[in-house]
């Protein structure tokens, strides 16, 4: 007798022992659909278990009876799953998360895509990797927003690029149902709030804005000055250009964005398209600034370094900003702090919140509000910028401390 095809009757009908060279198994079979299918399952033929597979065999036939059978379900591993349009989802989390990384890199924005790679590559992919999809359960997803140690924000952009390969995985028939459905997520962000205090904007103050700029070079040093007034984000300002400005009225058209070396043109947000009104001390640094780039092309800021135009994020940061902050022994804070500086100057002026949100780009006062509402003066009656303010004279001041400086 051939031992690897030898199977025993059980006195469960459909359950039967299979015997191997090796070991025993046991076997259930049923049809389903006109096909006799044999399924063998990993556990011992004992008693116990055969009475097991019984109960199994009974409510694989139940259901079937109901039409609510699903064949991967039971035996996800099995090759007849095939057979009846299912796929076998023996494959891990991480090939999916390569495969959507492939296809998006072609879909998504550039800027997007990046954000999602980071993401992939930084949280998802270490945490999920080695699962397979289809032992991947609502417990993993609530636990992981559990452990995150980053603001709800953040977990709700973690979840976009997770959240879309389990979508892919759920079309694909590689799982049944969708995780995502049976957590309560809102639930779970609103619980994590709670145990982070809310975002500190801290601005630089008068003296840290003065030691900049005196620790700065000429061309770094007119830079400054017109992004501490003006308080465009890093990629509107290193996407300006000299055709951007209107001379005329003393406004820059906001339209355009460098993110992770590109351009595109639009802003991060549809109220970021705007026209921005040029203070005082933003017109005199852009006059100043034409002697330098006019003539050389289209962007009105360049590297100092390099002298061509900034490209990412992080080279500002390392190559100019980091040892700026250091030569002039200030704090340090992400370049993004020059937005929050301006929105925080204007507002303790008394200037109009509504202004202060259209020039910064905020669709609603709520953002400014909700952001930067320490800095609101109480009783502010103020309609707008006024064309000379006490920044002014502080600005003046550094100018001439670093003009003195320069001639010891």
């Amino acid at each position: 007798m051939d031992r690897k095809r030898a199977s025993t009757n059980t006195k469960y009908a459909g359950v039967t022992i299979r015997h191997s060279t090796k070991s025993s198994a046991i076997q259930v079979r049923f049809t389903y659909k006109g096909v006799t299918c044999r399924e063998v399952l990993s556990i011992q033929p004992t008693e116990a278990n055969q009475r097991y597979a019984s109960r199994l065999l009974a409510e694989i036939h139940n259901k079937i009876e109901r039409g609510t059978f699903s064949y991967v379900e039971y035996f996800p591993n099995s090759k007849k799953a095939k057979l009846f349009g299912y796929a076998v989802s023996s494959v891990s989390l991480e090939v999916l998360f390569n495969e959507y990384l492939t296809e998006s890199e072609k879909l998504l924005e550039h800027s997007t895509f990046v954000n999602y790679r980071k993401i992939i590559n930084k949280y998802l992919i270490p945490k999920f990797g080695k699962i397979l999809v289809r032992d991947f359960y609502p417990k993993h997803i609530r636990k992981f927003i559990e452990e995150l140690e980053v603001k709800p924000k953040t977990i709700r952009n973690i979840l976009i690029p997770l959240r879309n390969v389990i979508e892919n995985a759920l079309n694909d028939d590689y799982i049944k149902s969708n995780p995502f459905e049976r957590v309560a997520i809102t639930k779970l962000l609103n619980k994590k709030n709670k145990s982070f205090t809310k975002e500190i904007t801290d601005p630089f103050n008068r003296e840290e804005i003065n030691a900049l700029i005196e620790h700065a070079c000429p061309a770094l040093k007119l830079q400054l000055q017109f992004w501490f007034f003006t308080g465009l984000r890093t990629s509107e300002f290193f996407a300006l250009l000299w055709d951007d400005i209107d001379w005329i009225k003393n406004k820059a058209f906001i339209w355009k964005a460098t993110v992770y070396g590109k351009s595109k043109d639009r802003t991060k947000t549809k109220s970021g398209t705007r026209e921005v009104m040029l203070l005082p001390p933003a017109i005199e640094a852009l006059k100043k600034q034409k002697e330098i780039t006019f003539l050389a092309g289209k962007h009105i800021f360049m590297n100092p370094k390099t002298n061509e135009p900034y490209l990412r994020d992080k080279q500002f940061r390392e190559w100019i900003w980091r040892p700026l902050l250091k030569r002039a022994g200030v704090r340090y804070r992400h370049p993004y702090t020059i937005r929050h500086t301006f929105a925080s100057m204007m507002l303790s002026n008394g200037e109009n919140i509504m202004w202060v949100a259209k020039q910064m780009g905020h669709s609603t006062v709520a953002t400014v509000i909700d952001t930067y509402g320490k800095w609101i003066p109480d009783g502010s009656v103020s309609t707008g910028y006024q064309t000379k303010t006490e920044w002014d004279n502080f600005l003046e001041s550094a100018q001439l401390r670093h003009n003195k400086n320069a001639a010891k």
